[in-house]
């Protein structure tokens, strides 16, 4: 058991990078300051956005940001399905399992 959450464990924080690398970086608040890995159990962990220090985290991801560039796309648009679904597929692969979901949010971003 330790050696699964050892392993685990080590996939957990090199999501963590790759979703720290991932965060847009206008002004680099966000990327420095906004990004938070949270051990809540043995074997879980939270990966999430610092909102009471960064205020425009929840807006990075969404369409129509992107007034300043004339109306083009946003690059930014998307950050978080396509982040979470690499990490959950870097997990499942270390892990050697399969990836299911649960609620609203399917990260699966195998059509990009």
């Amino acid at each position: 058991m330790n050696d699964i959450i050892d392993r685990l464990t080590q996939a957990v924080w090199e999501c963590f990078e790759l979703y720290a690398a991932a965060v847009p970086a206008d002004s680099g608040n966000l990327r420095r300051n906004g990004v938070r890995l949270e051990n809540t159990a043995p074997g879980m962990w939270e990966i999430y956005m610092e909102t009471d220090i960064t205020p425009c985290a929840p807006y990075t991801n969404e369409s129509g940001m992107s007034l300043w560039r004339s109306g083009a796309k946003d690059p930014n648009e998307g950050w978080i399905e396509r982040v979470f679904g690499e990490i959950s597929r870097r997990i499942a692969d270390e892990l050697g399992g399969e990836r299911s979901y649960e609620g609203e949010n399917n990260y699966d971003s195998d059509d990009d």
